[in-house]
């Protein structure tokens, strides 16, 4: 078994450096996360929708800050596992939308993650982008079902959130795989997809809380 104190599998344009923080750049850049998570607490005011997002963007931005600055194994897990949270939750509201009892489906998402995080350690390789991938796809059916049947409305702002993603994801292919490196600090591809991913969970949480407040209404 690979130990969590070896390298990650994983590398990026910005290559680690000796001192105390490994990639100084891509770590300042996780500050968009807390940001978000501010500013969805401040909208939100206490609800509890804000609440799940904003600690779930606190919880990403606090893991991938860690892997940054510690560049390894383990704290690679630990980013992985926050995105993995945070899609997760998604589906959750999703699937409650959809009629499914919350009591199962925490119970059922819970071991999800524990089986999709303990495939990823036993087979490593490209495991933890298809498995994140499978849940991407997960939500975009769902959403597509609950659109489609008037149970979701605003649909331009959750696609604004999927195209924003998506151009974040791009830049950061070409960054993940070293084919295309630019030394910008602050603005190479893995700070750029931080930057996207930040705003997509705050639109998302602007979606879900439009959803809500339809409800009451």
């Amino acid at each position: 078994m690979r130990s969590l104190l070896s390298s990650p599998t994983v590398t990026y344009c910005e290559q680690p450096v000796a001192g105390f923080v490994k990639r100084p750049w891509a770590a300042l850049s996780n500050l968009a996360f807390f940001g978000a998570g501010i500013a969805i607490f401040v909208h939100g005011r206490g609800s509890l929708l804000s609440k799940l997002f904003g600690v779930t963007a606190l919880i990403i931005g606090t893991f991938s800050t860690i892997y940054d600055v510690t560049y390894t194994y383990g704290s690679q897990l630990l980013d992985l596992s926050g995105m993995l949270v945070f899609v997760s939750l998604l589906i959750f509201l999703n699937m409650r939308d959809l009629d499914v009892s919350a009591k199962k489906l925490l119970v059922g998402l819970t071991l999800s993650l524990g089986v999709s995080l303990s495939a990823i350690v036993a087979f490593g390789g490209y495991s933890g982008d298809i498995i994140f991938g499978l849940y991407v796809l997960a939500i975009i059916a769902t959403e597509y079902i609950l659109l489609k049947s008037g149970k979701h409305t605003h649909g331009k702002l959750w696609v604004i959130a999927l195209i924003l993603f998506i151009v974040g994801f791009m830049l950061w292919i070409p960054d993940n795989k070293q084919l295309l490196c630019f030394n910008i600090g602050l603005f190479n591809g893995r700070a750029m997809f931080h930057y996207f991913a930040a705003t997509t969970m705050y639109l998302l949480y602007r979606f879900y809380e439009l959803q809500l407040k339809e409800r009451v209404q």
